[in-house]
């Protein structure tokens, strides 16, 4: 089962950079999420966030960004001044790190930068219709 040797990686993964499981991410009572695992490096000034995929359907990196971006907001950690070492695994690992390499020319805390920005709009858009009653 190709699923176990991924499994394997995670853990070990996990287990090396002394990542915490399962990890709770409200921004508030409407936006939030659990990161499989996740760790603040601050010797190094390194967000790390990995998340298990075993099933089939396909994953998308933008998942931990959005993790990135919570942990940042609820920390209230500059999203720009940190590094970040994102990753997915599952059937197609994917991997974004910040610092020296790029992403499709963006570098990876402008992306946790953005989420950031639209979480809080979005936020703010259930507060007002919250206030108005309309929810």
């Amino acid at each position: 089962d190709p699923s176990n040797g991924i499994i394997s990686v995670y853990v070990k993964d996990c287990i090396a950079y002394e990542m915490d499981t399962e990890v709770s991410l409200m921004y508030s009572e409407d936006i939030g999420g659990t990161a499989d695992a996740l760790k603040f490096d601050m010797a190094e000034g390194i967000l790390r966030i990995s998340d298990l995929k075993t099933g089939e359907r396909k994953a998308s990196i933008a998942q931990v960004v959005l993790y990135a971006a919570l942990w940042c907001l609820i920390n209230r950690v500059d999203p720009m001044s940190i590094g970040y070492d994102l990753r997915i695994y599952g059937h197609t690992s994917q991997r974004l790190a910040s610092g020296f390499e790029k992403e499709d020319e963006e570098l990876v805390c402008e992306k946790v930068n953005d989420a950031a920005v639209h979480i809080k709009y979005v936020q703010s858009v259930i507060d007002e219709i919250s206030s108005e009653g309309l929810i």
